[in-house]
């Protein structure tokens, strides 16, 4: 055991390093807002009335659904914590830090400790795996299945095991039902097999087997709901026929993803950091050698295919590529240990600093990663704590909205209430309730003149109460009123 801590102990360091950044401050930085929120709901609702789904919750940006593997990633945190609010940031936390032992892990293998430590310490600083690994969202979970499936393609290309290739086909399907994004990952990862393997037949026929294995929960939602997703998602698709084509919208997403993940939110760095990938891969005087030449064509196929939706899908978010910077990670850590010149030392180190700096400055603010300012978990807990002192009598026939952002129905807030046994209203019902509590960033106009459909539905009203919850948020209690103020 001695021996394989001091082999590691740099390693083990930079874990410490990840786990700090990653809880520091955890009530307050994590996010819970509107996705959060239903997804929150979703898990309680299988916990405590057995309600178990084979369908996600519905994407923002078109009708179709992702898969359920992220909600029973979350149900046993809820379980153990007792349905803690908390529960999905650790939850996070758990998968980040396995997602950073895995990374470390792979490098090794396909190239050698020092691989694995600069790989590693680059996602504990990135700021945006910070915000992946205290915050649960859908495709936060998937870097750990990218790279789960790269360590099983390494493995089955190098071994004549068919069961490998079948485990590779069912992680890269969990991936799938983790987020849509992962999509990519089924066209890399059989072209690569078909070109690499003798028995192409016998391959992608173990490959496939292995695919319908990890998406078998979707398989069995679309046979018996006639295709809806299928059908969903092809309209999505085919919507991309309307949509205005810009070339400024097609390349931002990428200089945007380089720059969250690997340009500490900087541009000029993440456009660096692009063109460093793009180098090593189409450099033929920096090729990798045969041990680990695989991830190099493995995230060559990615990028073409990622280039290939990028042109073709309507909306392509700089997210869309996680497996591409998952694996652009892996090589460009490739890239650095071999032969660490004083350049390579000096670029990396501008790649730590700026990311660290920009994670340091994040870890400062009053609000969740992706939440308004002053608006956090902890406050949230804080707010229901008030309605549920405050809303007895009439007040118990209550509901809730929120003027902070497009939340207006406020999950987070419907979710803290139910389990603390304080139900509101029904999202519908607001013509139906004799309270609303509304939160608001201070502006009481804005809430006594809004024109949101919950407010309006509501009306009229007249505001009976207003605390003030600090760094500028409100909470109004709203009483139904035969009339207009």
């Amino acid at each position: 055991m001695k021996i394989i801590f001091k082999k590691h102990l740099i390693f083990f360091l930079v874990l410490v390093v990840c786990l700090v950044l990653r809880i520091y401050r955890l009530d307050v930085l994590t996010t819970f807002g509107h996705d959060q929120g239903i997804d929150f709901l979703t898990v309680r609702d299988m916990i405590q009335n057995r309600h178990l789904t084979l369908i996600g919750i519905k994407v923002s940006f078109a009708q179709f659904f992702q898969g359920p593997l992220y909600l029973y990633i979350l149900l046993p945190f809820f379980l153990f914590m007792k349905m803690n609010p908390l529960s999905g940031a650790v939850a996070s936390i758990v998968m980040s830090m396995i997602t950073i032992c895995l990374l470390y892990f792979t490098l090794v293998k396909l190239e050698n400790i020092k691989a694995g430590i600069i790989g590693s310490l680059i996602f504990a600083v990135s700021p945006q795996f910070i915000k992946y690994g205290n915050t649960p969202l859908y495709q936060h979970f998937v870097p750990l299945f990218v790279i789960v499936s790269v360590y099983f393609l390494f493995k089955s290309s190098s071994s004549s095991k068919i069961y490998l290739i079948i485990l590779l086909g069912i992680f890269i399907g969990l991936s799938i039902e983790v987020h849509f994004l992962s999509f990519s990952l089924f066209p890399s990862a059989l072209i690569y097999l078909i070109r690499k393997k003798n028995d192409k037949l016998k391959t992608a026929l173990s490959f496939l087997t292995g695919i319908i294995v990890g998406i078998s929960p979707t398989i069995i939602f679309e046979s018996r709901h006639d295709f809806l997703n299928t059908h969903h998602f092809l309209q999505y698709v085919n919507s991309a026929k309307d949509s205005e084509f810009s070339l400024t919208n097609k390349f931002m997403p990428w200089l945007t993803g380089s720059a969250n993940f690997f340009g500490g939110e900087n541009y000029f760095l993440g456009g660096f950091f692009i063109c460093l990938v793009i180098f090593i891969l189409f450099n033929p005087k920096k090729r990798l050698n045969q041990k680990n030449i695989l991830i190099q064509q493995f995230t060559l196929l990615l990028l073409i295919i990622y280039f290939i939706f990028c042109l073709t899908l309507p909306n392509f978010s700089w997210w869309y590529p996680l497996p591409f910077w998952i694996c652009s990670l892996m090589i460009t850590a490739i890239y650095f240990s071999k032969d660490l010149s004083l350049l390579k030392i000096l670029l990396l180190l501008i790649i730590l600093i700026f990311n660290l700096r920009t994670s340091l400055i994040n870890l400062k603010q009053n609000h969740g990663y992706y939440m308004p300012e002053g608006w956090t978990l902890k406050k949230i807990k804080e707010t229901c704590k008030i309605i549920n002192l405050d809303a007895v009598g009439e007040a118990e026939n209550f509901n809730v909205a929120s003027l902070l952002d497009g939340d207006t129905r406020a999950y987070p807030l419907r979710y803290t209430l139910v389990t603390a046994d304080k139900n509101p209203g029904a999202v519908t019902d607001y013509n139906q309730n004799n309270v609303l509590y509304v939160v608001n960033s201070g502006d009481v106009n804005k809430v006594i003149n809004s024109q949101t459909w919950e407010l309006i539905e509501f009306s009229p009203y007249r505001l009976v109460k207003t605390w003030d919850m600090g760094e500028g948020i409100f909470l109004y209690r709203l009483d139904r009123s035969r009339k207009e103020i």
